[in-house]
């Protein structure tokens, strides 16, 4: 990579003063999995003297630190690692899962359809930088594209991944209220009627499976629970729509 070709942009005083408490949180997470890779830090010209593992870091919080992020920022990225502590003891790559959630939704935009791919290529430039090898950012990449919740889920790690991301369906009530008013803030710019056809459709998509969670754990956490919240609120808005609301 040319100098010319890369221009470091931290997070912000404001981004900080909003979520650095997450931003803390984080790091020693970070810091850890890049010590377990045996990683030798490399100096940066153009990076205000940060290593590209902390230029990697600090570019993807302030993705995720970008205006217009309800839901999808640095706090479900810190929700989402809270609950693989849970279950690390059951994946065969936890380092893996780690680096794919942290970047799962760092490209994020509500008018596209590809924000997997996308954030799949943002992490694969990131970790190649960094000095990851291959096979590593094969996998990390993985659990990255199975977060679209349509690729088919092929072993535990990435059971676990897409369970971890739908675990926001089983919560009380009332954060999963809060987590779909979010999502509408997201799509504030789709008209009204229009977001509750298809908003009940999407999550429809989830109610009618089967299961919706893939592994036992995950299943016995939330199931139940998550059950109750998609199908009240698929009522709800089949019903606005149906009252042309």
């Amino acid at each position: 990579m040319k100098t010319s070709d890369f221009v470091f942009s931290p997070p912000t005083l404001k981004m900080f003063m909003k979520y650095g408490k997450f931003y803390r949180e984080l790091s020693p997470i970070w810091d850890k999995l890049i010590s377990e890779q045996n990683i030798a830090s490399i100096y940066c010209p153009y990076s205000l003297g940060h290593s590209p593992e902390e230029v990697v870091f600090l570019e993807t919080c302030r993705k995720y630190s970008e205006k217009d992020r309800y839901y999808h920022n640095i706090e479900h990225v810190v929700a989402c690692l809270r609950e693989f502590k849970e279950v690390e003891a059951l994946a065969e790559h936890p380092s893996e899962i780690k680096a794919g959630l942290f970047s799962h939704d760092s490209i994020y935009d509500t008018h596209a359809a590809n924000n997997e791919i996308k954030s799949a290529q943002y992490m694969r430039k990131g970790l190649q930088r960094i000095g990851f090898q291959n096979d590593f950012i094969e996998r990390a990449g993985r659990i990255v594209l199975v977060t679209d919740h349509k690729t088919q889920v092929e072993n535990i790690d990435e059971a676990l991944t897409v369970d971890i991301d739908l675990s926001i369906f089983g919560k009380p009530t009332e954060i999963f209220n809060d987590y779909d008013k979010k999502i509408r803030q997201e799509y504030s710019w789709v008209p009204w009627d229009q977001y509750c056809a298809k908003r009940a459709q999407v999550l429809r998509s989830f109610l009618d499976r089967p299961q919706i969670y893939h592994t036992d754990y995950f299943r016995q956490k939330y199931e139940d629970k998550a059950r109750m919240n998609l199908g009240r609120t698929i009522h709800d808005l089949e019903r606005n729509v149906q009252k042309g609301l």
